[in-house]
């Protein structure tokens, strides 16, 4: 019954985040309906085989490698096992852009049914994400009441079918031009009414994406030396800011990452006890 909004800026890593932490949820037996508003059911599928992989204590094999298929012959069964214990797992994926709240209520409603005559229970509807829900025509050019309607359907969403929303969010570009910093709540693009019917606000803070996208403009020697130094030293980490928790504290909670292989674990599991172990 409640809604809990991932924010971050692009290619921080809030679909990594949401697709690691949900095969994990279906792995402990709970259904999950991820509703990808941007990316194919394919490319979902390479990134959450090589998660798995990370897990199984070989060599990790970053998505874009099976993209490619670059693979050899030992690979390939690992990729066998994993595919097997992915399409075991409770996890739909529906890959349709420009789906309306209502018919992702409709396709909520069909996974409950799916997942019914295997004898679970559809727990997680996760919507990657929340700006690109195509909303009605009442509000005109108005994109703000527009994202409003659109937080306060999945609220609703979240309370008819008593099932956990979460809802991916973009942020805006200030925290981009204000030094890296760590965002905020007021970062939230459309922020108002999404801050307001959320239960919990995460929002990803990534120092290796702010490091990547400053070694892409013009700067000093010394300052790119500084800068890829410290990149080695934090690109593993990732930090979540839970900015807002109606049934818990705030704080920041801080964890490993691999993102070419779409891997997220807490400190201490990291390489080799994922979703297998």
């Amino acid at each position: 019954g409640r809604m809990v909004i991932v924010g971050a800026r692009t290619s921080v890593g809030k679909s990594a985040f949401a697709l690691s932490s949900l095969l994990n949820t279906a792995a402990a037996g709970h259904g999950v309906l991820y509703v990808s508003l941007e990316m194919t059911a394919e490319e979902l599928t390479l990134r959450a085989i090589s998660d798995i992989l990370h897990a199984d204590g070989g060599e990790p094999i970053p998505y874009f490698r099976l993209h490619k298929g670059q693979i050899n012959k030992d690979d390939f069964e690992r990729v066998s096992a994993a595919r097997e214990f992915l399409k075991s797992l409770p996890l739909r994926i529906e890959e349709q852009a420009g789906l309306s709240v209502q018919q992702i209520v409709a396709r909520a409603r069909r996974a409950r049914t799916h997942f019914a005559k295997q004898g679970k229970a559809l727990d997680v509807v996760c919507v990657d994400h929340l700006h690109i829900v195509s909303g009605t025509d009442r509000y005109g050019s108005s994109k703000v009441a527009e994202v409003g309607e659109t937080s306060r359907n999945l609220k609703a969403l979240a309370k008819d079918l008593n099932v956990g929303v979460i809802a991916l969010c973009q942020l805006n570009r200030s925290s981009d031009h204000d030094g890296g910093r760590r965002p905020m709540l007021a970062d939230l693009k459309y922020s108002g009414d999404i801050e307001q019917d959320a239960d919990s606000v995460i929002l990803i803070y990534r120092e290796a994406a702010h490091i990547e996208q400053r070694l892409k403009e013009k700067i000093s020697e010394e300052d790119e030396a500084n800068l890829q130094a410290r990149l080695r030293e934090c690109r593993n980490e990732m930090e979540l800011l839970i900015e807002k928790q109606r049934m818990g504290p705030r704080g920041s909670v801080k964890l490993y990452c691999d993102m070419g292989s779409n891997a997220i674990r807490s400190l201490e599991k990291r390489y080799g006890q994922g979703v297998l172990a």
